[in-house]
């Protein structure tokens, strides 16, 4: 049992199978940083045990003010392709909880069996997509998909 914990600019994990790990935060895999792709992955049975993301957990940069009182959403642009997400547990997302998204991009991703409070599948809370997707907040606890803006 063992827990990848990536702080970096971009991260890309391709071609790689995680089963049966634990966490307290993203079973398998957490991630601080602005651009993260998961492409042709396997994460079954993975659990956060106390927090998000069974299986994985990502952190997107909050907000920077700048010179001139200017602010900059940095977030986090996720690409998931191809990836399989079976069996994982966690609090909120119970395969995939990402925390202040910008852009998010899934294509060919199998979300089966996991569970959650909120977004047995996926869970994304805050960032500028929780602002623009026009289903924010309907998707019911449990369901494969829960979208949060607060």
């Amino acid at each position: 049992m063992w827990l990848l914990l990536l702080l970096a600019v971009a991260v890309v994990i391709q071609r790689s199978s995680f089963e049966s790990n634990s966490a307290d935060a993203g079973g398998a895999i957490a991630i601080y940083g602005p651009l993260v792709q998961i492409k042709e992955c396997n994460f079954v049975r993975n659990t956060a045990a106390s927090l998000n993301g069974g299986a994985v957990y990502v952190f997107g940069p909050t907000q920077e003010t700048l010179r001139g009182g200017f602010s900059l959403n940095k977030g986090v642009c996720m690409v998931i392709s191809s990836s399989q997400f079976t069996d994982n547990v966690g609090s909120a997302g119970g395969a995939i909880y990402i925390f202040n998204a910008t852009a998010l991009n899934i294509s060919n991703v199998q979300l089966v069996g996991n569970v959650a409070k909120w977004g047995g599948g996926m869970c994304v809370e805050e960032g500028a997509l929780g602002r623009c997707w026009p289903w924010e907040r309907t998707c019911l606890p449990n369901e494969n998909i829960w979208v949060a803006h607060f």
